[in-house]
């Protein structure tokens, strides 16, 4: 299994700066044509207290077709060691072309990221992983936007 990570998910990346309301992620990642199955890609953070509203995911696969689902890292904490939702936004999805997925209609949403009082880190990850490795022969690029709100 390897990891490929958008910039807005590197570990020295901050949280984006929000605000009470309404607040948007999105960003672009190019991965490997080498992706196979269980491959992690780490899309972006979202803050403590941030419940999520909808997104969307552009999937432009470079030849052949990729099975992606998406999901949500839940960070450690002194007594759980972190926990992986692999498809609370989006089923596993084969994408054979260019396609934009609607990731509000799956039960993750309305989601609110509650991260606890002895998390060293105080966001939780949104990721995909690739459910079947395919066939591409070229980069794969991903392009996502996450809505989520902050209240007082």
């Amino acid at each position: 299994m390897s990891t490929s990570t958008c910039s807005l998910a590197t570990s020295t990346a901050p949280v984006k700066g929000i605000h009470a309301g309404v607040n948007s992620v999105y960003g672009t990642v190019t991965v490997s044509p080498t992706l196979t199955a269980s491959d992690v890609i780490k899309l972006c953070k979202l803050p403590d207290r941030a419940k999520v509203l909808g997104g969307k995911l552009g999937l432009v696969p470079g030849g052949g077709s990729l099975d992606l689902k998406v999901g949500y890292f839940r960070p450690v904490t002194s007594t759980d060691s972190g926990s992986l939702n692999d498809n609370a936004f989006l089923l596993s999805t084969s994408g054979s072309a260019t396609a934009i997925y609607d990731l509000s209609d799956f039960a993750g949403f309305g989601l609110q990221v509650s991260a606890s009082d002895d998390c060293v880190v105080k966001y939780w990850t949104i990721q995909a992983e690739v459910a079947a490795g395919g066939t591409h022969s070229a980069s794969t690029i991903i392009k996502f936007r996450i809505d989520y709100l902050v209240e007082d």
